[in-house]
């Protein structure tokens, strides 16, 4: 069973070095981390939207935000050791920024690896509280991913869930995505850790269901 913490009816304030890719997150100011949380979280829309537009917009109005620190507005979620954060004011959640400082983005050498596990969307697995198995799952899956929420390799290890976050560089590879959601697969990629995140960088031609 996992052990969920849930902040569904409250908006925090919080800071930290906004980064984009492969996909919106913040790295919490260190001795600014809200309580119950990790420092790395991934961050989304409302509903089932990614944060990519909004961040969009905001860098139309404000100029580029890779890298910077920001001060936001949100609705925060931890489950299995990491945090998800939620823009519920879309871009009006954009309180503040550092401008005087651009950070460099944390991230090791790539390398290959096999692995297997089940395609999720990051939002419903770390906001919902409902099963995560059948029908429903699959289908809000699917459309969860194809709006910009962040997928995910979820793999059972002894010590609990794994997380690989799933960067697709080619259409091919985002279908092949869509079409595995919530199967057992098995696929190859480069992986390596980024700002407290693996991040798979995947070879969409070695994805196949797990029987």
């Amino acid at each position: 069973m996992n052990d969920h913490n849930y902040e569904t009816s409250l908006l925090t304030e919080f800071e930290g070095m906004y980064f984009a890719q492969p996909f919106p997150m913040m790295v919490f100011d260190e001795f600014k981390i809200p309580k119950g949380v990790t420092q790395n979280a991934l961050i989304v829309g409302p509903g089932k939207s990614g944060a990519q537009e909004i961040f969009q917009q905001l860098e139309e109005k404000h100029g580029a935000l890779n890298g910077k620190s920001v001060r936001l507005r949100g609705t925060l979620y931890s489950t299995d050791d990491k945090t998800l954060i939620e823009l519920s004011e879309g871009v009006d959640a954009l309180l503040a920024i550092e401008r005087g400082y651009t950070y460099p983005i944390q991230r090791t050498a790539k390398k290959t690896m096999q692995i297997q596990g089940e395609i999720v969307n990051a939002k419903c697995w770390f906001t919902q509280q409902e099963t995560r198995n059948g029908y429903y799952h699959k289908r809000c899956s699917k459309s969860c991913i194809e709006n910009g929420i962040p997928p995910v390799l979820k793999v059972n290890t002894e010590s609990g869930n794994a997380f690989y976050l799933l960067d697709a560089t080619t259409t091919a590879g985002q279908e092949a995505i869509i079409n595995h959601i919530a199967k057992a697969v098995e696929m190859n990629g480069e992986v390596n850790f980024q700002n407290g995140w693996s991040v798979l960088t995947i070879d969409e031609n070695s994805i196949s269901t797990i029987n």
